[in-house]
């Protein structure tokens, strides 16, 4: 979702016309997804990526009916037929993509755009409805309807323009579903003519880091290059400075080992400990663990982690001889923490253990093993 930050801030630094590219619908193996979106400029460039660079020129050629008469289109590019014409562009991959191109007028910020970008800065759960129809050759055009969307907050309300109440109504449900189910999925309607992309819009993942040492900023520069919510957590003030983080959206100084009484921890949080300090470490991984986060990565070896649950268990029983069998953490819980923190990269440097981290944070989050990609059974995008 960070292409949306990008798309949002050329729109309001340019008065020129664009043509919004949206990558509708997938099939075999593709570089994007269906969601992934760029703005196609006047002059050729484009912001954000729905390739790897092999379909922009030509979807730059294929933009200019679409600047011309303001009429949407789908395209689609199918690399399992050989004699296609990206072949000659060199993607390469077997499979089809379907991308709607639709023109925003000058000075114009088109309402899904905007819609997005709201969810995202309020970290909010959305679902959104990209309508379609792939019935339609390259070069005829689109009716009305296909290139509508209906969107759908959190808190259950609904946005969309359609006449068809009984369309909407079943749009509206299967929005409900991708928030369900947290999904995104195809769908088509009246009998296949019309089609759908019905977008699960998750909020940017949020990383809380606990130590704000020289080794931390290498993972805060990662984690904002992916579009992350990055906080940093320190008793000490002079290393809570923009200086040292610049990019990060939070800095929140506490009591050393302390969590700060501002920060409301939910399960799409995941806390990173690497204050240097066993003590603060300690009492931060306890109180870690009473909360829902989903990832709690500490720094050091295997044996810390150990150690600090027999000290957990210890304390406990020393305080209660009455309930001895009340362990104060769940076991279960423990597959939570993340001792060492990262993946096996043979990382040494700073720079090194960040990526390692932030990789290991990805695979968690996308609920992936972070396997070698040449291993996998299973297409790469589930």
């Amino acid at each position: 979702m960070k292409d949306i930050h990008h798309i949002l801030s050329a729109l309001k630094n340019s008065s020129a016309p664009f043509v919004l590219a949206t990558v509708v619908k997938t099939t075999g193996s593709t570089y994007r997804r269906a969601g992934a979106r760029a703005l196609i400029h006047s002059d050729g460039s484009t912001t954000g990526l729905i390739s790897g660079g092999c379909l922009e020129r030509d979807l730059f050629e294929r933009a200019q009916k679409v600047f011309a008469d303001g009429m949407p289109c789908v395209i689609t590019y199918d690399t399992e037929k050989t004699n296609d014409v990206v072949w000659g562009l060199g993607l390469g991959c077997p499979g089809k993509v379907y991308i709607l191109l639709e023109l925003i007028p000058k000075n114009t910020i088109p309402e899904q755009i905007t819609f997005i970008a709201n969810v995202l800065e309020q970290r909010e759960r959305a679902a959104m409805a990209t309508l379609f129809s792939t019935k339609m050759s390259d070069t005829s055009k689109a009716s009305d309807i296909s290139s509508q969307r209906v969107m759908l907050t959190e808190n259950g309300t609904a946005q969309h323009s359609l006449p068809d109440k009984s369309l909407a109504a079943q749009i509206i449900a299967d929005c409900h579903i991708a928030l369900d189910t947290e999904k995104s999925f195809p769908k088509s309607y009246s009998k296949g003519v019309l089609e759908a992309f019905i977008e699960f819009i998750h909020p940017p993942l949020s990383l809380i880091i606990f130590g704000a040492g020289a080794d931390a900023v290498p993972v805060v520069r990662f984690a904002k290059e992916l579009g992350w919510s990055v906080s940093v957590v320190d008793s000490r003030e002079s290393f809570l400075s923009k200086a040292h983080f610049p990019e990060a959206d939070a800095l929140l100084q506490s009591d050393p080992g302390v969590l700060p009484p501002s920060l409301a921890l939910s399960p799409s949080d995941f806390a990173l400990v690497m204050t240097h300090n066993y003590e603060q470490d300690f009492h931060l991984l306890t109180s870690l663990l009473s909360t829902p986060v989903q990832y709690i990565g500490l720094l050091g070896p295997r044996s810390k982690s150990e150690m600090m649950c027999r000290r957990m268990r210890e304390e406990q029983k020393m305080s209660d001889t009455s309930k001895v069998s009340d362990i104060l953490i769940d076991e279960e819980r423990l597959n939570a923490v993340h001792n060492p923190a990262g993946l096996d990269l043979g990382t040494e440097t700073p720079e090194e253990i960040a990526l390692s981290i932030i990789a290991e944070i990805k695979a968690v989050s996308a609920k992936r093993k972070g396997a070698p990609l040449r291993t996998l059974t299973t297409p790469i995008h589930g």
